[in-house]
Parts: C-alpha cells; structure tokens; sequence
C-alpha cells in the first residue's frame, strides 16, 4: 500500500468518525439518553422505525454483533420501553421472535431524526471531506 492510500484511508476513517460524533451527539441529546447515542441502538431503532419489526439474526447482520450481544441490546432497548419481542410472530416458526418498535421507541426515533437532521449543516461539510476523500 502506497503513502497516498494509506493518507485517504486515515482521512476516510477520520472523517466517518467526525460525522458519527456529530450525529450521535445529536441523537443523544434529543433522547435524553447517553445509551442510545452508539451506532448500534441507532441502526436498531433507525432500521425498525424504517423497515419494521425484525428478526434477532436480522439485527446480528445489521449490527455486526453476536446472538449474545444482540440479546443484551435487545434487552436494555425493551427495559427503555422503545422496543418490544413477539413470540410466535414468524409464520411457519412458532419460536421465531420479531421484535418490534413501541409507540415510546417510534417517538423517540423521531425526536433522534429530527435532531440528527438539525444537525446536518454542521455536519455537511465532515461529508464534503467524506466524498473528497473516497474519491479515488
């Protein structure tokens, strides 16, 4: 790997790292919740305000964690009151299990949006030197 690769590679990553700072602090803020400002409760809660419910092996792929970390978020996400399981929810699998956003996690994912989306201005110009940098 050549100098000038290496040099877009380190601006890449530092760039994706100062969006997400940005956005997360966002997300944070209008959640009122430290906890939800990490990118795996936001793909979660994001994904299933989007998509809609889910399975767990669904949300491992989307994350990248494993079954057990899948679980563990699951869990802190459905003590908040945001998300919800449903047993026997799969046609054909009576032990599937969806999991689905709750009227207090479809609103909070909103207040999230809507502050990321407040956020974006300041934000735009991280994705400017995103774009410059993955220009190859």
């Amino acid at each position: 790997m050549g100098e000038r690769e290496r040099t877009d590679a380190q601006r890449v990553v530092l760039s994706l790292a100062r969006l997400n700072l940005a956005l997360s602090t966002a997300a944070a803020r209008a959640a009122k919740d430290p906890d939800l400002a990490s990118i795996q409760p936001i793909l979660v809660l994001f994904a299933l305000d989007m998509d809609g419910p889910m399975r767990p092996t669904g949300i491992q792929e989307l994350t990248g964690l494993s079954s057990g970390g899948v679980t563990k978020l699951v869990e802190r996400l459905e003590q908040k009151g945001l998300v919800s399981r449903k047993a026997g929810a799969v046609s054909d699998d009576r032990r599937g299990v969806l999991v689905e956003l709750t009227r207090r996690g479809r609103n909070t994912v909103r207040s999230m949006a809507d502050s990321m989306a407040g956020a974006l201005p300041e934000a735009r110009p991280v994705a400017t030197d995103l774009a410059e940098a993955l220009r190859v």
